[in-house]
């Protein structure tokens, strides 16, 4: 009965170090250039940041601006085998015409991009 404290110890600090490993979290930031859709949500132009959790390759993806969420959206996380050189948003015409709806996002200096995935 000498140990029970700090085996009580030893399993607090195993069990918050999984959960801290289990939710890392992913981000990088992008310019938007144009106005355009994600999902449902309308973007202006302007800086933002895309958060995920996980290694993929399907993740959930929450685009901040200023410290708050305005869209969310499903994504495969594609690996290059290169580095990216710069920061790129891809665009396409929506079926309409009307808003552009945002495809995918390359970051500057990593081998990783978000393809954005259709709303089911």
């Amino acid at each position: 009965m000498k140990y029970p404290k700090h085996r009580a110890l030893l399993a607090a600090f195993l069990l918050l170090s999984v959960g801290v490993f289990a939710g890392t979290k992913n981000q990088a930031t992008f310019m938007l250039p144009e106005p355009a859709q994600i999902g449902s949500a309308h973007l202006q132009p302007g800086k933002y940041k895309a958060e995920w959790a996980g290694r993929g390759p399907n993740v959930q993806v929450n685009f901040l601006q200023a410290k708050k969420t305005v869209a969310t959206a499903r994504a495969k996380l594609e690996t290059y085998d290169r580095a990216v050189s710069q920061d790129a948003v891809v665009l396409r015409s929506a079926n309409n015409g009307s808003e552009k709806q945002i495809t995918e996002i390359d970051f500057s200096g990593g081998k990783e991009a978000l393809v954005i995935l259709p709303n089911r």
